[in-house]
Parts: C-alpha cells; structure tokens; sequence
C-alpha cells in the first residue's frame, strides 16, 4: 500500500462536540494538513454494530449485529485481514534470498562486502520494526502469529524476547523519563561521543551483550 491510514475510532462523541474539543487536529484542519469529512452513522447507532460495520463495510442489516450484547463470528469478511502481512513477509523472505544469492555469487571479490551490507540491512532492519510491531499486536489479527513473530524477530535482532517485551511496556509507561524509561533512546542532551555510538550501532551492540551475558 503507497498510502496508510490511522483510524481512531472514538466511541459516543458526536460531530459537534468533536470539532470544539479536539484541538489538535482543528489545527491540522486550518493549516490545510487536513480535512474534516461528516460521515451518516449506521443505526442502531450502538457500539457493536458500528465496529461490525467498521470492520465489514457493511449495514447492521447486512452484518447481523444489531446490538451490544451480539455473540459468535460474524458471516461477512472482515476488511481488516492479514494479506497484507502475508505480502509483506513474503516480499521480505525474497529479497532476503536475493541478497544472499549475491553474497554467494560476489565469491571471494570485494562485491562481498557490499553483498553482505545490504543482506544485513535487508535482515536487520524489517527484523526490528516487525518486532516491535508484533509486540504491539499490529501486524496479525491473532495472538498466537503475532507472538511467534515477536519472538523469531526479536532474536534475529539479538534481543531476548520477554526481555525486549516487558521493557518496551515500560518505555510506553515512562517515556523520556530519565533513569526509568527503560528504552530510552539515547541521554539527554547528547554529546558526540553518544551521537557516535547511536550512529555507528555500537551502543545498542554495548546494551545487547550486557543484557544476554
């Protein structure tokens, strides 16, 4: 997808009341960084089958839940699915292969190296965002894909994974609170040789070694 959307979804606030208190996104609105479109909400005009209609793109009518007190899966498909997960995984595990095909290709030459820098970039890099993606329950709709994902991800990235989940609820708890966040980023303010570390990996190599050792 070239283009994501963020859907806050919030429950029992009407139009009026929206546009005097959400502030933040009135400024957006008046900076032309955004727009505000009125929408017809489904009826019943409950919370349960707003979400079946959310999720489904279909009247409550079409759906089946009429009510909060709905139970069992619904009939229609749900819009939200895990294809594109699956694609993404997908296009990851190939371009994986190509690189490692370079690097066998390149042999003894100096191609090796940069075969091998961009296999580590290919490796490393989706490793970490689908960790932490995964962690948040994100990238599948199930727990269970979710979790196994997390953990073969957060070990390629050298990180024990119930270590890595459990530090980074804390950072969500107390983020940017020195000395209790315990996945800040870097110190504050930060001086060359932390810039250095930051930019070079070393740090986060230096943090990894003394968590797994």
């Amino acid at each position: 997808m070239s283009k994501k959307i963020i859907l806050l979804v919030l429950d029992g606030m009407g139009y009026h009341y929206a546009r005097r208190l959400m502030g933040n996104l009135e400024g957006w609105v008046d900076s032309g960084e955004a727009q505000v479109w009125r929408g017809q909400c489904v009826l019943p005009s409950v919370s349960g089958p707003c979400y079946a209609s959310i999720h489904t793109g279909q009247t409550p009518q079409q759906h089946g839940v009429t009510t909060n007190y709905h139970e069992g899966k619904l009939s229609c498909p749900d819009i939200f699915s895990d294809k594109q997960a699956l694609i993404y995984l997908t296009k990851w595990v190939i371009a994986w292969a190509l690189f490692a095909y370079l690097v066998y290709m390149a042999g003894d030459t100096a191609w090796r190296w940069l075969a091998l820098f961009g296999l580590g970039v290919v490796i490393a890099v989706p490793s970490y965002a689908l960790s932490h993606e995964a962690a948040h329950g994100t990238v599948f709709k199930t727990k269970w894909a979710n979790k196994a994902l997390f953990w073969f991800t957060s070990f390629i990235y050298m990180e024990e994974p119930l270590h890595r989940y459990h530090t980074h609820t804390n950072h969500h708890a107390y983020t940017w609170h020195t000395n209790i966040d315990s996945q800040m980023p870097f110190a504050t303010p930060m001086g060359f040789w932390g810039w250095l570390q930051e930019m070079s990996s070393l740090g986060l190599i230096r943090f990894h070694v003394r968590t797994m050792w």
